[in-house]
């Protein structure tokens, strides 16, 4: 007969979290494919009306749930309560795939003290989960525009344990010294790594045990949401859906004019998206103006919605953007 009075296992959560473009989904997918991190299940809060970052997690991890069209710190954050009670529930009955863990990969404008907040508030998820790391990745070619236009920067920064700095590969040197400076100023006792391309999984999948926190003490929670809510700059997201593109180049050089005119308040564009005479779907990538080069959709992912893309800006209205454009 099981002792009452035995503390109850907690499932170990990982939050991860990171601007816009800053590599969440490519550090997740290589994390998830290690060993040391199996058996991991995955809740994914996209911005926007149509999800892409579960495609690009296919095959990485057993259960995957995605939260659309809300910020898991404000709007969603009941979504995402409900879905933890929910994972915890159909795990007890065996209707999902055991896991050990789960990761919760944020929007790219989420604000993790919300989040942490119903961690620690809520009832049954407080009673089931526990905290057991908070990792960041951190663009290494936007970072310091970032840190001084997004206040969201420097909240995600100091809530981590982890901060990975992603694409030094192309970063400029004397930027990236000045942003290490500073991520060891606002956030000392974080470890701090750098990645070049596809993220390295060698040295982090120690960070994915339960518990890996604890010596580090409690996490200090950076400027608290107001009212439960916190109010984020001007965002607008929307998704245009198409056929399938004339061809490549004609795809990119419509992207390329938009990127063009609107410059930064383009915060991101993905999508997957496929060509006239290609019986393959692409994956398109878009940060700050940097458009990135298509990759084919992962063998097996479903391409079913292929034809779509979702743009973030700042506080531009789709017909601004559009303008005339086709895809």
């Amino acid at each position: 007969m099981a002792d009452p009075t035995a503390p109850i296992h907690r499932i170990p959560v990982v939050l991860l979290t990171g601007c816009l473009g800053s590599g969440k989904t490519t550090l997740l997918r290589a994390l998830l494919r290690a060993p040391e991190a199996a058996n991991s299940a995955v809740l994914v809060n996209e911005l926007g009306a149509v999800g892409l970052d579960h495609h690009l997690l296919w095959g990485a991890a057993d259960t995957t749930l995605v939260l659309e069209n809300g910020c898991v710190c404000c709007s969603a954050q009941e979504d995402l309560a409900g879905a933890l009670e929910a994972l915890f529930w159909q795990r007890l009955q065996r209707k999902l795939p055991r896991f050990d863990r789960v990761v919760i990969e944020t929007t790219g404008i989420a604000h993790p003290a919300g989040i942490l907040d119903m961690l620690d508030s809520r009832a049954l998820v407080a009673e089931r989960y526990a905290l057991a790391l908070v990792l960041c990745t951190v663009d290494a070619v936007f970072g310091l525009q970032q840190a001084r236009e997004q206040p969201e920067f420097l909240a995600q920064v100091c809530a981590a344990d982890a901060l990975v700095l992603t694409k030094t590969d192309i970063a400029d040197p004397v930027d990236l010294a000045a942003l290490e400076r500073l991520l060891r100023q606002r956030n000392p006792a974080a470890l701090l790594r750098r990645s070049a391309g596809q993220a390295p999984v060698d040295g982090w999948v120690g960070l994915f045990e339960a518990g890996g926190r604890s010596s580090r003490g409690p996490l200090v929670h950076p400027t608290q949401p107001q009212s439960g809510a916190l109010a984020h700059r001007s965002i607008t997201s929307f998704a245009v859906r198409f056929g399938a593109a004339a061809s490549r180049a004609s795809l990119e050089a419509t992207l390329a004019r938009i990127l063009q005119r609107h410059g930064a308040r383009i915060l991101r564009i993905k999508g997957i998206v496929k060509v006239a005479g290609d019986t393959r779907a692409w994956v398109v990538q878009a940060v700050r103006g940097r458009l990135s080069v298509l990759e084919p959709l992962g063998v097996g992912a479903p391409a079913q919605d292929a034809g779509f893309l979702v743009f973030i800006t700042a506080g531009l209205p789709r017909e601004d953007v559009l303008d005339g454009q086709a895809f």
